[in-house]
């Protein structure tokens, strides 16, 4: 999917930080939250009714609380307010692009404020609404503004981009191997396969490809981009073992996966712990691998307090082990700056976290 990262200037009001018992106190009623957000939805905006005017944006809105839950525990935790501009842009073009109007989005983040009076204490239910009050009085210009796009396509992106629309993986494999010829994938994968990502989800989000349509292109991408990696000649395993895997509960394994190839490509012992692994369990294979580090890939910033927890455990069984993040979010960079020894967007970046001076024993 596309990130939901976005560049806008957004001048949202300084709200003041949470307490430790206010994050707290949100998080263990969040399945309590959603569950009453989803249930008001369902009875006031259902497809029968005259403001919705299609199911398909209904069942979308119904859908989506989930990860606006998950993105709300990041924002209070960190405070990252323009993050939630930039969600709520977002969802403001796949509600838009699926026939529904601000009118949803805002009737949806007050169902959230009415949620949170009926069920947090009040002295934290003071802190938390601000923000939802914010963007509730903003749905109309979210719904003004095109989410982000990427930049120009080339022609050889977009061919290999069509190659994985109509399943001709053999053209996507052979367009990787013909873009460059050098001895890394990077002008390729930036070139090429990062685009790419970026339109299949920019598609999804515009509603002008089914879900079917979405899965097949990603894994038609999976499969083309880890043949053409497994081409390339390795360097022999002389570096220190890392481990590479998501951050728990985040389902895009794909960037993690290409990155443990692009760091074995280059000499490194990978691990590939890939997705949806415990926490504990992830950190018993850190340490049974004899890992001098963990690079975790973040999609998502309602994954950050995640992320945040593993690694405080991780850091409390294994304290020698270095904690990296590859992420094209640059909205939760403070966050991660207090949480991990360093970040990076481009494989080439991650790579280089590795070989600076301290970061492992290479």
């Amino acid at each position: 999917m596309i990130s939901r990262d976005g560049s806008a200037t957004w001048g949202v009001e300084t709200f003041p930080a949470l307490s430790q018992g206010t994050v707290a106190c949100f998080r263990d009623a969040l399945p309590s939250l959603q569950t009453h957000v989803e249930h008001a939805l369902r009875l006031h905006l259902s497809p029968s009714s005259v403001r919705v005017l299609r199911s398909d944006g209904f069942r979308f809105l119904i859908d989506q609380q989930a990860h606006f839950g998950r993105t709300l525990a990041a924002v209070y935790a960190f405070g990252l307010h323009e993050a939630l501009a930039d969600d709520m842009v977002w969802m403001a073009n796949c509600l838009k692009s699926r026939g529904l109007d601000a009118e949803a989005l805002r009737q949806m983040l007050t169902f959230w404020i009415i949620a949170l009076q009926g069920t947090v204490c009040t002295s934290f239910v003071h802190e938390l609404i601000p923000p939802l009050e914010w963007a509730a009085s903003h749905s109309s210009r979210f719904f003004s503004m095109p989410f982000p796009s990427s930049s120009s396509a080339s022609p050889e992106a977009v061919a290999f981009t069509d190659a994985l629309f109509e399943n001709r993986n053999d053209d996507a494999v052979r367009i990787l191997k013909s873009f460059d010829r050098s001895a890394f994938p990077d002008a390729a994968l930036e070139g090429l396969v990062f685009p790419a990502l970026a339109e299949i989800g920019q598609r999804w989000c515009e509603n002008r490809i089914s879900v079917a349509d979405e899965h097949l292109a990603t894994a038609n991408s999976r499969r083309a981009v880890l043949s053409w990696l497994d081409g390339f000649k390795r360097k022999p395993d002389s570096k220190a073992a890392v481990s590479v895997a998501c951050v728990p509960g985040d389902e895009h394994a794909l960037i993690s996966e290409m990155l443990a190839r692009y760091l074995a490509i280059h000499g490194w012992r990978v691990f590939y712990l890939g997705q949806s692994m415990p926490e504990q369990d992830l950190i018993r294979a850190v340490e049974a691998n004899r890992s001098e580090c963990l690079f975790l890939t973040l999609s998502l910033v309602g994954f950050l307090p995640a992320l945040q927890q593993l690694f405080l455990q991780l850091h409390r069984r294994l304290p020698e082990c270095r904690t990296y993040v590859r992420t094209g979010l640059h909205r939760v960079e403070p966050a991660l700056a207090r949480l991990c020894d360093g970040m990076a967007g481009s494989f080439d970046a991650c790579h280089r976290l590795l070989t600076q001076k301290g970061a492992v024993h290479a």
